[in-house]
């Protein structure tokens, strides 16, 4: 009988569970099954049942429902949850049913969660007379409620009481509602044909980021993406899995295990179907777990097996088999096969695959050799070298780290020193910057000079990555050891042997300064670059003296003038003196390089080259997409850490060209598959979350977990951000006093430091201060724009140069910085700097009388930020817009006080006009003469006829160039409508109303409501 009641409506009982661990933050997906689930409810008819596999959230997602079920005090569903157990009889269930919404105060029952138990007396009805029966029984004590039956785990109830649900379901028993959820297995239990079922999906990356940030860990993107994937998204498995890996490895800095460890929820899942097979086809499955190449051939080779044996057998169920290719189904049957595993099993899984690729494969079958021994075995240790070499060369960083590390396990001396080498620089191609700090630490530990060059170029962007500091002592050492020795003097290095060293150093030295011009760090930036550029004099000196220098000098010459122009991007060196940007280099090893010039080229404006530079850098180098590890890529493909910067790159040269839309869409892209926070001291993370405040206000769960997961301290341009990123959430909630704080602090952080910030759409600085009403501030801000904005494009100082001249403009200097404002505008290719420049014009304008002017300029803001992506700032826009038609109710013009100034039009077009040919509140408060509006209104008598002619004439005029839409909008307008009263005429919104009218205007060539108006009557 009914028991636990309580009174908050959709609560959970005294009896119900504790919160499952699939307990998710809200997603999408889920957010429509809530929007289904309350139509349900509100049409008062109807059952759902929602499958998942144990642990998918479906618990959690019929908790959210009922918690949100609430209408109000009066109007509250009754929730009356269905107890489970195999007993239950149908009539049984209709009786605690009723009961439980029967109680002796009804009025009690508004809201409350109650638990039926059937099944405690017998009786003979079936499902269709049970469910008659309550049709009948339960309309008198419902009294037009709505009753919500809850089935937790359907398919543990009784085949009986299942089908008297779905009898009430299909009988359209008046107010009653069946939710349901059951678990997705091998369809042991049939649901009713009358509920509909529906498989929740597993949870996408985004939605694993916020899953595990509702439970505390911070998790990177990408890694966020491969945990989905191989988790299948299950709620419960990422959750028991996040617990189980370390902060660094969830960031992204250190390296996931390969498999995952198997947690209870993958069992729960696979485990079943796993302990069904047969011990061949389970060692079929772990040989196919650990194998390093996905090739059948060498699968049906170490399992001694053929085709139709595989085929018959229970293993390939579990996995599919395309063009001599396989792969696991569920990568978590791999997981739970390879750790439930003993020691022992898979050591003779490894040794049955080195017998198989012997001969075929030498590398592959050294590192199952490797895997096999339980003892080191420096024999196989070059092959692995090899085979670490080649997947990084086919930019499978991750194999290629997994390789060098069990290389660096058997090798010893010189090969130990080039797989500890290897490994750091595997680690950092992947991103795992923590591991190639180690690595790298391992591979400098007791080298000397000459070998240390190998290794510290990847030391020094990993200490940089993982700690926030350029190790710059290490650098000087090094380079201070190539200047010291000088191979014309007796007794000095081979001249061969010292440009090698000397060339390694070069880049280094470049390198250096690059991440130190990341990080503002000018003046040493400045000071390694010219230490470069003293070894590149002493190679090109020995050049004609060694075929070998020359070769190097060459080189490093390339690597100074690529050094040279980051220095310019970051503003170390001015950016409108530096040389010109070299052609880009070709091969993945050069992709920083690639995407640094690409950003060259945007700042000096040439924004198409540098955006398809790009793009067709991103296409040659971007690996295959591919979920197995050990499937070859295509040669010369990039890593990870790469590839980073190229979509970084892009992003920014797409955001300085408007199309804010594209250049979020990229980084949405990208975040799954690269670390973005790394690149150019964590750039990538500032611009996601800046995109996010365009588009939406808010800074969305991605882009924080990218912003939490840049490593190290953060870094200037990341705390720079953080300021300016607020005070933009700040003007955009329109607190304006606390953006223009922030955006001063942001100043001041600026000016601090030794190098100018890349370009990010930003709040400019006069505007915070002039709308905070602090015009002193505002001046002075202005009066320093052009030293802040001399390294930007062209067009981006210009518009902000303009945008600042025209807010702060003195009444009687107002239409001179507007007509260069505007004039400035026309020429802007970025549909959002153009917005934002028209937005500001618009509320210079909107403080004079030109009011129809302002609208104009408001409505063109409106258009463009909708074009470029930005809706956040439409909103704006279209608020500032909204602003000025409500503060008239009869046109789009601010707040007046007094009557309503009169707008001249000549003496007769409108009909009856009052004193001197002035018709009272043309602008849209007028209403022509005779009769009624299209609204109602009610004319002057003797105005009909003349009315009626003048929108047939309208017709004809504008018919061929306006939408039917448009027309009814304009003629609305031209009867004298305000935008609200045209909104209500046409049943649709004022923002729609007010993009309507803004196409008119463009079409018409007019530019606010009083010149429509004469055009419509002067024809």
């Amino acid at each position: 009988m009914p028991t636990g009641v309580q009174d908050r409506p959709g609560g959970r009982t005294s009896t119900d569970a504790p919160r499952r661990p699939g307990d998710a933050a809200p997603t999408l997906a889920r957010a429509r099954e809530r929007e289904r689930a309350r139509a349900a409810v509100a049409d008062g008819h109807g059952g759902i049942v929602w499958r998942a596999e144990p642990g998918g959230g479906k618990t959690a997602l019929l908790d959210e429902i009922l918690a949100g079920l609430a209408l109000g005090d009066t109007d509250a569903p009754v929730v009356v949850r269905v107890g489970q157990g195999s007993g239950q009889r149908p009539a049984a269930l209709v009786r605690a049913l009723v009961d439980a919404v029967a109680p002796a105060d009804a009025a009690a029952t508004t809201g409350r969660v109650s638990t039926a138990q059937a099944g405690t007396e017998p009786d003979d009805d079936g499902p269709e007379d049970a469910a008659a029966r309550l049709a009948d029984s339960i309309a008198p004590v419902l009294g037009g409620r709505r009753l919500v039956v809850v089935a937790d785990d359907l398919d543990l109830l009784g085949p009986d009481c299942r089908e008297t649900l779905g009898q009430v379901v299909l009988r359209r028993v008046p107010g009653v509602v069946v939710l349901a959820t059951a678990t997705r297995v091998d369809t042991a239990h049939g649901f009713p044909r009358a509920l509909e079922v529906r498989d929740l999906p597993g949870l996408g990356p985004g939605e694993t980021v916020a899953l595990l940030a509702s439970h505390g860990a911070v998790v990177a993107p990408h890694v966020a993406a491969r945990l989905a994937r191989e988790l299948a998204g299950n709620p419960a498995a990422l959750i028991q899995t996040a617990r189980l890996l370390s902060a660094a490895q969830l960031a992204g800095w250190s390296a996931l295990p390969d498999p995952l460890p198997v947690v209870p929820a993958v069992r729960d899942v696979v485990g079943k179907a796993v302990d069904l097979l047969d011990p061949c086809d389970r060692q079929v499955l772990l040989v196919a777990a650990v194998a390093a190449t996905p090739r059948t051939d060498a699968l049906l080779a170490a399992t001694c097996g053929s085709t139709d044996d595989l085929l018959r057998g229970g293993a390939a169920a579990h996995l599919d088999l395309v063009a001599s290719r396989y792969r696991f189904a569920d990568p978590r049957v791999r997981a739970l096969v390879h750790g439930e595993a003993t020691v022992a099993e898979r050591t003779a899984a490894h040794e049955a695959l080195t017998r198989a690729l012997d001969g075929v494969d030498p590398e592959l079958a050294a590192w199952h050799a490797a895997l096999a021994t339980l003892e080191g075995d420096a024999d196989v240790a070059g092959a692995l070298v090899r085979l670490a070499r080649r997947h990084l060369h086919h930019g499978d960083a991750g194999a290629a780290f997994e390789v060098a590390r069990e290389a660096a396990s058997h090798a010893v001396d010189g090969t130990r020193r080039r797989a500890l080498e290897l490994a750091a620089a595997s680690a950092l191609a992947a991103g795992c910057v923590q591991d190639a700090t180690h690595w790298a630490r391992g591979a400098l530990r007791g080298a000397d000079p000459d070998e240390t060059a190998r290794v510290l170029g990847t030391f020094v962007v990993a200490v940089t990555m993982s700690e926030g500091q350029v190790p710059l002592d290490v650098v000087d050492r090094a380079v201070a050891h190539v200047l010291d020795r000088d191979p014309r003097a007796a007794g000095g290095p081979p001249v061969a042997a010292w440009a090698k060293t000397a060339l390694r150093t070069a880049r280094v030295a470049v390198t250096a300064a690059r991440l130190l011009a990341e990080r503002g760090e000018g003046p040493c930036a400045r000071r390694v670059l010219a230490r470069a550029g003293a070894i590149v004099a002493l190679l090109t000196e020995q050049g004609p003296l060694d075929q070998v220098a020359a070769s190097a000098s060459v080189r490093a010459r390339r690597a100074l003038a690529v050094g040279a122009v980051a220095a310019q991007v970051f503003g170390v060196h001015d950016r409108t003196s530096a040389p010109a940007a070299p052609s880009l280099p070709d091969g993945a090893g050069d992709a920083v390089a690639r995407a640094v010039g690409g950003l060259h080229a945007g700042l000096r404006g040439d924004l198409t080259s540098a955006s398809s530079g790009l793009a067709n850098a991103l296409l040659e180098l971007a690996p295959l997409d591919g979920e197995e590890p050990w499937d070859d890529a295509e040669a010369g493909a990039s890593a990870p850490f790469a590839e980073a910067h190229l979509w970084v790159a892009k992003a920014l040269v797409d955001t300085w060209a408007g199309d804010l839309r594209a250049a979020r869409a990229e980084l949405e892209h990208a975040v799954y598959r690269v670390p973005v926070g790394l690149p150019f001291a964590g750039l990538g993370a500032v611009l996601a979350c800046r995109l996010d405040l365009a588009a939406t206000g808010t800074t969305s769960p991605v882009g924080a977990a990218l912003t939490a997961t840049v490593p190290g301290p953060q870094s200037r341009p990341v705390r720079h951000g953080a300021l300016a990123g607020r005070a933009l959430a700040a003007v955009l909630e329109r607190r304006y006093d606390e953006a223009a704080t922030l955006v001063e602090l942001a100043e001041q952080r600026e000016r601090a430091v030794d190098a100018r910030p890349l370009p990010l759409p930003v709040v400019d600085e006069v505007c915070a201060w002039e709308r905070a009403g602090r015009r002193a501030e505002a001046l002075a801000a202005r009066d320093r724009l052009r030293e802040r904005t001399a390294g930007l494009p062209a067009d981006l100082r210009d518009a902000a140069i303009v945008r600042a001249d025209v807010l702060v403009a003195s009444p009687e200097r107002l239409a001179a910085a507007v007509e260069a404002a505007v004039e400035v505008s026309r020429r802007l290719a970025s549909p959002y700097e153009r917005a934002r420049t028209e937005l500001a014009i618009g509320r210079a304008l909107a403080r004079t009388t030109d009011v129809y002017d302002a609208t104009s300029h408001l409505f063109s803001a409106v258009e463009l930020f909708r074009t470029a992506g930005a809706t956040a700032w439409e909103r704006v826009a279209a608020d500032d817009l909204r602003a000025m038609d409500e503060g008239d109710p009869h046109a789009s013009a601010p707040p007046v006080t007094g009557p309503e100034p009169a707008v001249p039009v000549p003496a007769g077009a409108l009909g009856p006009t009052g004193p001197g040919g002035m018709v009272p509140g043309a602008a849209g408060g007028g209403t022509p003469s005779g009769g009624t509006d299209r609204l109602g209104v009610a004319r002057e008598p003797g105005g009909t006829a003349a009315v009626d002619a003048l929108r047939a004439g309208l017709h004809e005029r504008w018919g061929d160039v306006l939408t039917e839409r448009e027309l009814d909008v304009a003629l609305l307008v031209v009867d004298g409508a305000s935008n609200k009263e045209v909104a209500e005429c046409l049943f649709v919104s004022v923002r729609t109303v007010e993009v309507h009218l803004g196409r008119v205007f463009r079409k018409l060539g007019v530019r606010s409501r009083v010149e429509l108006t004469v055009v419509a009557h002067r024809g």
